[in-house]
């Protein structure tokens, strides 16, 4: 009875297990360094190494602008934030040569607010 409930199995599709021969494996490793070794090899005689190529003039006697690291972004930060404060509490000079000046935003927000914005003249 256990026979009718299992699907016939052809010959043809039959599963079976097999090993590679190590031969076969071997001789593939061996086969794959060979080649990358013939590959690096290549690559060494058509480029060289990099001592082999002198470097140019201009790049020997330029000088690069080196990037500004920030070492300490926490006290920078705090720095930065103390000098936006004093510049909106405090009053300075904007530039002086030309009398333009700084004042506290509160003082200039009440200015504002006393005088108005001005209005652009309508056509008549």
């Amino acid at each position: 009875m256990s026979n009718a409930s299992k699907p016939p199995v052809s010959n043809d599709l039959d599963y079976k297990e097999l090993a590679l021969p190590l031969r076969l494996i071997a001789g593939w490793a061996v086969g794959l360094f060979v080649s990358l070794a013939g590959v690096l090899g290549f690559v060494y005689l058509v480029y060289g190494t990099p001592h082999m190529h002198p470097e140019p003039e201009l790049v020997n006697k330029r000088t690069m602008n080196q990037p500004v690291l920030q070492s300490n972004g926490v006290a920078d930060l705090a720095e930065f934030q103390a000098k936006q404060q004093a510049d909106l509490t405090t009053y300075g000079w904007v530039n002086k040569s030309q009398g333009v000046v700084r004042l506290p935003i509160n003082q200039a927000i009440d200015i504002v607010l006393q005088k108005g914005f001005p209005v652009r003249g309508g056509k008549q």
